[in-house]
């Protein structure tokens, strides 16, 4: 087989490859309905509050927050194109600290249950 025809098979095969993955899976975005939060206890370590995104469907989920940018540019390139968006700050204020237990997770899934017992304030790390 020439190299030729060798390179035409191969990209023949990654089209269709990509034509049958493309019938198969999707990418529909989620629609958030908002932000509900409770109060989930109070103890002598603060106040302990889940904050739960809310969307249209139960099978919705939030992967990620992240920035990518304002609409102010910062900066044109020589035919006036923005070429250079500005940041956007992700803030959040508190009027007290996050409590982070030395022993747990920096997420949900690092805090195991079972240590409960033995150490209680574990379970209102802030994850």
């Amino acid at each position: 087989m020439t190299m030729n025809r060798l390179t035409r098979l191969t990209t023949v095969t990654a089209c269709a490859v990509f034509f049958f993955l493309s019938l198969f899976t999707s990418s529909a975005q989620a629609q958030f309905l908002g932000l509900q939060s409770e109060v989930l206890a109070e103890t002598e370590l603060g106040t302990t509050y889940r904050v739960y995104a809310e969307f249209a469907s139960a099978s919705d989920e939030c992967i990620a927050v992240y920035s990518v940018g304002t609409s102010e540019c910062v900066e044109n390139d020589e035919n006036n194109n923005c070429i250079q968006m500005g940041p956007l700050l992700l803030e959040l204020g508190v009027t007290t600290a996050f409590f982070q237990h030395p022993a747990a997770g920096d997420m949900g899934s690092g805090i195991n249950p079972f240590f409960f017992p033995f150490y209680p304030e574990m379970e209102y790390d802030s994850w």
